[in-house]
């Protein structure tokens, strides 16, 4: 599908071709480059599968790989576990093709999406089932490779969502947190097309965490990862075409019996694994 032209940006929030118009604030340029002033560190990928992280600073274009560790600053970072080549090249291709014959929305920040889930309204607290009608049939092999992780034989996403991330329109995420009232503890991105960087920030504590997303990577989020520190995709992390695939879990106050909106949420997962799902524009 061809992109459009239209401007989704509301707000601080901007891309390439609204800030060629001129309609950058303040608060929009400092948003952009924020992460310049804090201490910056980058996860190594061959410590990804590990619950407890050890990070050391990372500083321009090279890794301090080449320093003495003991010139190296640590932060401990718990929540990320990264699987490299999680699908081919070939199931990669495919899934593109997939994607792309369903129509994408534009969204703000430069991007476009594609939304399969219900229609919360996370400020009021309310969610609508909507058109749901489950995840999109190109899913099922996925959630069924997810099964087969460690840990990850329960997981029932009730969400996908796609975003595309193009260069030429400054495609990037804002720092934020996913919401907690509706979404569970575990967050699920395929990285597709090309690599990038995924970035955690917490303010208060003026420190960021670079981790490193291969094409082909699934990355799954948990802890103090999902719930202690914002992340974000910055703009200049984005050198070609991407898309992220994200598979969303209840929280327990939709999946456990007893739990305030369990009887919702149990109609939501069966409706999900129908997979049979349409674009919701």
């Amino acid at each position: 599908m061809t992109s459009s032209s239209v401007c989704a940006c509301k707000g601080v929030r901007t891309c390439l071709r609204c800030e060629s118009l001129g309609n950058t604030s303040n608060e929009a340029a400092r948003r952009q480059t924020e992460q310049t002033w804090r201490d910056t560190y980058q996860l190594s990928l061959e410590h990804a599968c590990n619950r407890l992280i050890q990070l050391h600073t990372y500083s321009g274009p090279e890794r301090c790989s080449h320093l003495e560790l003991t010139d190296c600053k640590s932060l401990e970072f718990e929540g990320i576990k990264l699987i490299e080549n999680f699908i081919t090249l070939e199931q990669e291709s495919k899934l593109v093709q997939c994607i792309d014959s369903n129509p994408w929305k534009d969204s703000q920040s430069g991007r476009r999406k594609q939304d399969y889930g219900p229609r919360p309204n996370f400020k009021k607290k309310k969610l609508k089932l909507g058109s749901f009608s489950g995840l999109p049939a190109y899913s099922k092999s996925i959630v069924s490779a997810l099964h087969l992780l460690p840990g990850l034989d329960s997981f029932k996403p009730v969400e996908q969502c796609n975003l595309e991330y193009l260069p030429e329109r400054g495609s990037a995420i804002d720092p934020h947190i996913d919401d907690e009232w509706l979404w569970g503890e575990q967050l699920i991105t395929l990285n597709l097309l090309s690599d990038t960087f995924l970035t955690f920030v917490k303010e208060e504590l003026n420190v960021e965490v670079r981790v490193p997303l291969p094409r082909l990577s699934l990355l799954i989020v948990s802890g103090a990862a999902r719930h202690s520190w914002k992340h974000a995709i910055y703009r200049r992390d984005i050198y070609d075409r991407r898309i992220a695939i994200t598979f969303r879990e209840l929280s327990v106050e939709f999946r456990e019996p007893g739990g305030g909106q369990h009887e919702i949420g149990e109609k939501l997962e069966q409706i999900a694994c129908q997979f049979d799902g349409q674009c919701c524009i």
